[in-house]
């Protein structure tokens, strides 16, 4: 037996013959319990698929008798992951009660036919671990089978920016190490579930750079976006047994992919990564180009468009630990954070409420929308808004590796605003400025988030937009700050609702006094305008404004 094989069989529960209870092999049997199958009824559907995968993944069989069972079984299996992936679509993390059920059960799929599309390559090559005479292309089929539906648990568990199930990564390098050793890690399998052939180093390849570009950066979405561009990607990245220059190593041995942050990647590997042609074809058609969206044309397959800014952010997690711009420092203290626009405003003020907030800085209630909901004016109770203790397991200049323990109970998502403060200051709270850039939930609740630092010296204020008369409209909560680097004379920098300028907007600022203003005067209100949009995320965009006169 080789090393392989015995690898493709680790970490399997233990299996009995079948019998009558078992669920058939029989095509014809099969063939009619799929036509029976209540289709009408989703629930009912999804229950006698659940168990017919749960009898499969328990009982020895031929594997030719269990890959024509899955073949038949996938058509309808398949259908309800596409159905079940719509339900968890939209809505934040964590999932609804609805949509967190809908998840299991398509995680509970996808497991289920990556383990029996394994065991059906294991029982095909029984005991030996070599492959039978003319059975190459189903055992690949076996394979690539497996691969895909390992990779798709791997992309899941990114979709609720939680950490790979454990056996995930082991499970994808054993199949993908037994197809090389049978030489059908390139044997092109149609694969229905992405509308064309595929094979296990492809999908190995994109499971790979995904995790390197740290999918936890980006959001559902653009996960989704991002494998399906992988599949054209990997045309351009290639696989050996030592590293050099743009080559990142692959613990194939071991329970984990390459790592999600540059910090979290090893020096050495059983195989290496190279990014190195892919990089240069993205760093050519970038500087080829000063649009949005970017053409990119792929070797045997048709161009496509795909955001520059999606393209910039999948270049920036290929960095390693020895090649950060800025030193990363182990800590271990504490900071305390606020998420979101409207809770560090609010924290930032002192605790104030945004019509408390308006009224020191000179706007009276005549001047202001009447229709303003009740709650926006209403006090705000500071326990609504709560401040979170966070670790800091590692830091440099631009920016902290955060980890929120499970009792804070955080709820975030990337591209978010945090402030940060040290919680011991006895002099009241700093507060900076970050943005979320990645975010991952563990098992047990706990969160690790990547921050980058955008200032040391947020300030609140109120915006309001003076298109459409001098009175303008009324005014919105903002983050005025000063950033940490390309800080350019009579600008403005702002954090604020996404909703509030257009392309030539003219803005009204309305700052509240601080105690900084003692040694550095501004003044109070200003005017700015010719604003310049630098990232958007969400309900909030972070821009740039000439400075006019008040």
């Amino acid at each position: 037996m080789s090393d392989a094989y015995r690898r493709l069989c680790e970490g399997l529960p233990p299996r009995h013959a079948p019998d009558q209870s078992s669920f058939p092999t029989d095509p014809r049997r099969v063939k009619a319990w799929v036509e029976a199958l209540p289709r009408a009824n989703q629930a009912a559907t999804y229950k006698q698929l659940d168990d017919a995968l749960d009898s499969l993944c328990e009982v020895h069989l031929d594997g030719a008798a269990r890959l024509g069972v899955l073949e038949s079984l996938r058509l309808p299996l398949l259908e309800a992951i596409t159905a079940l992936e719509l339900q968890c679509q939209g809505g934040g993390i964590p999932l609804s009660a609805a949509k967190a059920r809908a998840f299991e059960q398509l995680y509970s799929f996808e497991s289920a036919l990556a383990r029996c599309y394994r065991l059906a390559a294991i029982e095909y090559c029984a005991p030996s671990g070599s492959v039978p005479l003319l059975r190459g292309g189903s055992v690949a089929t076996c394979l690539e089978r497996a691969a895909y539906h390992t990779a798709r648990c791997l992309m899941l568990s990114y979709f609720l920016y939680h950490q790979p199930v454990a056996g995930s990564w082991s499970a994808l390098h054993a199949v993908h190490e037994f197809a090389v050793s049978c030489r059908l890690d390139e044997k092109s399998i149609d694969e229905a579930a992405e509308g064309r052939a595929t094979n296990v180093k492809q999908l190995y390849l994109q499971s790979l750079l995904v995790a390197l570009s740290n999918p936890y950066r980006f959001s559902q979405r653009e996960q989704a976006d991002f494998w399906k561009l992988s599949a054209n990607l990997v045309a351009y990245v290639g696989l050996t047994t030592s590293g050099s220059g743009d080559a990142h190593p692959v613990p194939v041995g071991s329970d984990a992919g390459p790592g999600y942050t540059a910090g979290e990647r090893a020096d050495e590997g059983g195989l290496w990564i190279d990014l190195g042609p892919l990089r240069q074809q993205l760093d050519q058609a970038l500087a080829a180009s000063d649009r949005d969206l970017i053409v990119l044309r792929f070797k045997g397959a048709r161009p496509q468009e795909v955001p520059a800014d999606l393209l910039r952010r999948i270049i920036g997690g290929w960095g390693r630990a020895s090649s950060r711009r800025n030193q990363r420092l182990s800590a271990g203290h504490e900071l305390e954070t606020v998420l979101g626009l409207g809770s560090l405003h609010f924290h930032l003020s002192g605790m104030l409420d945004f019509d408390t907030f308006l009224g020191r800085a000179g706007v009276s209630e005549e001047n202001e929308d009447k229709q303003r909901a009740a709650w926006a004016r209403a006090p705000v109770d500071a326990g609504r808004i709560p401040v979170h203790r966070a670790e800091v397991i590692d830091q440099s200049l631009g920016g902290y590796h955060l980890h929120w323990g499970s009792e804070e109970g955080i709820k975030a998502r990337v591209g978010e605003l945090i402030g940060l403060a040290i919680s011991s200051m006895e002099d009241g709270r700093h507060w900076l400025l970050g943005m979320l850039r990645w975010l991952r939930f563990a098992q047990d609740g706990s969160v690790d988030a990547g921050i980058e630092l955008l200032s040391r010296y947020p300030r609140p204020v109120a915006i309001r937009s003076m298109e459409g008369g001098d009175a303008g409209r009324h005014a919105h909560r903002a983050i005025e700050y000063r950033p940490l680097k390309g800080e350019k004379e009579a600008q403005l920098y702002f954090a604020a609702p996404t909703s509030l300028v257009g392309k030539q907007a003219r803005l009204q600022v309305l700052r509240v006094a601080e105690q900084s203003d003692i040694e550095h005067p501004v003044p109070l209100k200003v005017q700015a305008g010719d604003t310049t949009r630098l990232e958007e995320s969400g309900d909030f965009v972070l821009l740039t404004a000439d400075l006019g006169r008040a």
